[in-house]
C-alpha cells in the first residue's frame, strides 16, 4: 500500500517508529488525551489476530472510531461483524488484499471517508449512546431496587476465630 498511495501512520499506545516501510507516529495512551488523539485518524484501524479470546470479545476501539465520524476498516471477528455493516459503515478485511484493497479505497476518495464515517457515527448514535439504551438502564436499576434484600444472618460471636 505504501507504494501506491501516500499515507501517514498514526499510533496511541504502541511505541513504533516505523512497520516495515511505513513511518509511524507514536504517541503513549493518555485518558487525558485519547479522544483528541484519535479525532486525527482519518481511517480506525482494527486488525485481529486469530485466537480463541477473540471471537467473544467487543471491541471497544471499534465503538468508539465509529462515534468520532472514523471509517472504519477491521478484521471480521467478534463483534465487529455486527458492528460494520461493510462498505456503509466500514469495512470488513479478512486477507491482506482487502486490507490494502479497502485503506487504499479510503485514502484515496476522501468523500467515501466522510460519508462512511456519518453513518459510523449515526450507527454509534443508534447503539451505543445513554439515550438509545435508557430503557435498558432504567431496567436494570428497577430490577435492583424491585428485588427484594435478604436479610443477613446474625452473626454469631462464638464462632469467630480468632
Amino acid at each position: 500500500l505504501a507504494r501506491r498511495a501516500a499515507f501517514d501512520l498514526d499510533l496511541v499506545g504502541a511505541d513504533r517508529a516505523a512497520i516495515g516501510d511505513v513511518t509511524c507516529t507514536s504517541r503513549p495512551w493518555s485518558a487525558a488525551t485519547e479522544v483528541n488523539d484519535l479525532r486525527r485518524f482519518d481511517v480506525g484501524l482494527l486488525p485481529l489476530g486469530d485466537n480463541p479470546w477473540n471471537p467473544w470479545k467487543f471491541n471497544y476501539k471499534l465503538a468508539q472510531y465509529m462515534a468520532l465520524g472514523i471509517p472504519p476498516v477491521c478484521t471480521p471477528v467478534g463483534s465487529n461483524s455486527e458492528m460494520v455493516d461493510h462498505g456503509v459503515t466500514g469495512f470488513l478485511a479478512d486477507t491482506p488484499d482487502e486490507w490494502i484493497q479497502y485503506l487504499g479505497e479510503l485514502i484515496a476518495d476522501g468523500e467515501c471517508r466522510r460519508k462512511m464515517g456519518e453513518a459510523a457515527a449515526a450507527f454509534a448514535r443508534e447503539r451505543f449512546t445513554v439515550d438509545a439504551n435508557r430503557d435498558g438502564i432504567v431496567g436494570a436499576f428497577r430490577s435492583v431496587l424491585e428485588t427484594p434484600v435478604r436479610a443477613k444472618p446474625d452473626f454469631d460471636e462464638s464462632r469467630r476465630r480468632r
